[in-house]
């Protein structure tokens, strides 16, 4: 219960569940209609419109918002207006502008900015950075939606079962049509900083199903799938917070064998993800840990040419509950190739890891003497707090320095962008030296207060320190921070 009240006292996440609230309420009750009219897959269609929008914006400079937004609009009277005037069916019309549109974002996207992170959030969601605009927005358009539901009930009712009949009774399908096309662009455009590209249909799409599966009247459908879709969200959200995510922007130890025994003695289990220290370094396993999971993409494999993962246990139970209750259900089992990849990584993981360990303790020093960096956070610092933790349970303090630039935001992308032998990149374990700010690039869309509440300043650097020369490598962060 102090975890769900402590959640409030964070202003992000008040904005987050307003937002999310009302967008959750307008798609279910405009979903209701559009599944009944049989355009249940508009919503996935305008969101690929919003797509190819939103990477023109980007790619030219502009607020992607006020660009999606009356695109997305037209594409929905567009498609209206495909449907009444053409013999053209509605899910065709929707195949047809959604793939267009589609196309277009990934071809934009691909010659200009690439997948950058403002790119990601609008692809997949990005709920916690929602500002005072979006509440405002949201607000006004969940209030438009309940004023049409209210006020044209019947109308509403009338054109979504008889266009036919209600054309004859006097009712102006085509104004209604257009109101219901208006307000579900704008709920698209909106959810998709919520949901993302890939999942805002289903918010239009899900409930209205689900309701119809336990009520008959429309009234009752409309009212359950609002519930349905409201309940969906604070579930989802409450759950996303409770979990928690790993922030891998800095380099934080925790003394595993304690941690263990506290677990185990509330007859709890401990997981811990090695990828970073990997068994060179550390055996989480002979320090009491239950589950250690590798990402095999970084250190074991170590030229970053393949995707892999790995768990690993001493309790072959769940072993087997892994193997029988998930592989067998949802695949993810290793293409030959990519497990020789593996395995060739593995042979040369133990003198791989003795240079990343050694280079990365030479930098960190360096780092540490110089005036230009506020500070560094490497394990086998001396000055690291939790020095005598990675000295106990690792032989290495492995390839990860994490280092604040002074002068925040702007000098640490200077920084970045003046560097010739690292690489920009942000991911982690290769044989060359990857560097990346997470400020910047990564945690973006992430309010700066939650970025500072987990230790990411705005002129923190993450590196991966590869196998170059580490002089070499000194004298290219040298020529950087000189500039």
């Amino acid at each position: 219960m102090s975890l769900l009240l402590e959640m409030f006292t964070y202003p992000f996440i008040l904005r987050a569940f307003v937002v999310g609230i009302l967008v959750a309420l307008c798609a279910a009750l405009l979903g209701v209609p559009l599944v009944l009219k049989r355009y249940s897959m508009i919503g996935d269609g305008l969101s690929h419109v919003s797509f190819g929008a939103l990477s023109i914006a980007l790619a030219c400079g502009w607020a992607p918002l006020p660009v999606s937004i009356p695109v997305v609009v037209l594409a929905a009277l567009g498609l209206l207006r495909m449907t009444e005037r053409s013999r053209m069916g509605a899910d065709a019309a929707i195949a047809v502008v959604s793939a267009s549109a589609l196309a277009v974002g990934v071809v934009v996207t691909s010659l200009t900015t690439g997948m950058t992170t403002d790119v990601d959030s609008f692809m997949f969601g990005s709920i916690l950075a929602m500002d005072r605009a979006d509440v405002a927005l949201s607000v006004g358009l969940c209030a438009a939606v309940l004023v049409l539901y209210v006020l044209f009930y019947h109308r509403l009712f009338a054109i979504t079962f008889d266009e036919s009949f209600a054309r004859a009774t006097g009712v102006k399908v085509g104004l209604y049509n257009t109101i219901l096309s208006v307000l579900t662009a704008l709920t698209i455009v909106l959810g998709m900083r919520m949901m993302g590209a890939m999942l805002i249909s289903s918010l239009v799409i899900f409930p209205a199903l689900s309701a119809m599966r336990v009520l008959k009247s429309f009234r009752g459908v409309v009212i359950c799938s609002g519930c349905i879709s409201v309940a969906s969200f604070c579930v989802g959200l409450t759950s996303s917070y409770l979990l928690g995510t790993p922030v891998g922007a800095s380099v934080v130890l925790v003394d595993l064998a304690e941690v263990a025994k506290i677990a185990h003695r509330h007859g709890a289990k401990v997981f811990v993800d090695n990828t970073f220290a990997t068994p060179y370094n550390t055996n989480p396993l002979d320090l009491g840990v239950d589950v250690v999971i590798h990402s095999l993409t970084k250190y074991i494999g170590g030229h970053g040419d393949l995707l892999g993962g790995a768990v690993i246990s001493n309790d072959t139970e769940f072993l087997r509950q892994c193997r029988l209750g998930t592989l067998m259900h949802f695949g993810a089992v290793m293409a030959p190739f990519t497990a020789f990849l593996v395995c060739r990584g593995m042979k040369t993981l133990g003198v791989r890891m003795r240079q990343h360990n050694e280079n990365a303790l030479k930098i960190a020093r360096w780092l540490e003497a110089d005036p230009r960096i506020e500070t560094v956070r490497y394990p086998f610092l001396e000055s690291n707090s939790q020095y005598d933790i990675a000295k106990k349970q690792m032989r290495g303090g492995g390839g990860m320095i994490s280092f604040d630039v002074k002068g925040g935001l702007e000098a640490g992308k200077k920084f970045i962008n003046s560097l010739k032998l690292c690489t920009l990149a942000v991911s982690l374990g290769d044989t060359e030296t990857l560097v990346e700010q997470a400020a910047a690039m990564t945690h973006t869309m992430i309010p700066k207060e939650v970025r500072e509440a987990a230790g990411i300043t705005d002129g923190m650097i993450r590196m991966s320190v590869g196998l170059e020369d580490p002089d070499d490598i000194i004298a290219d962060l040298n020529q950087a921070l000189s500039r």
